[in-house]
């Protein structure tokens, strides 16, 4: 279970892209799990297709993360950055992207 600070919601960006905004933790935390709750989406969407998380190593601090999740033939771009707590999961097919949200949504509660 992901439990944010607010609502989980798809964002149209332009030009074409779609973003996931998942808002967690509390600002600056040393603890939030980005990398388990990275895994746990993974393991949700893989229900469906295969997917493959890809990120850089671990480093202490962890902050301003980019990485890619390989979903189908599906990439979507990750970020996460701990100062702010949040992370985003982005791509540019609107469908895959709903579809996405329909596989995540069930796994999220909202604080």
């Amino acid at each position: 279970m992901i439990t944010l600070r607010s609502p989980l919601i798809l964002k149209g960006l332009p030009p074409n892209r779609w973003e996931l905004y998942f808002d967690v933790g509390e600002l600056f935390s040393e603890t939030t799990p980005f990398r388990d709750y990275l895994e746990q989406i993974r393991t949700a969407l893989a229900a469906e297709a295969p997917a493959d998380l890809r990120l850089p190593p671990a480093q202490g601090y962890d902050d301003c993360v980019e990485g890619e999740l390989q979903w189908g033939g599906e990439i979507f771009d990750i970020y996460f950055e701990r100062a702010l707590s949040y992370f985003t999961l982005a791509g540019a097919d609107e469908a895959a992207m709903k579809r996405a949200l329909a596989l995540i949504r069930p796994m999220i509660a909202t604080a």
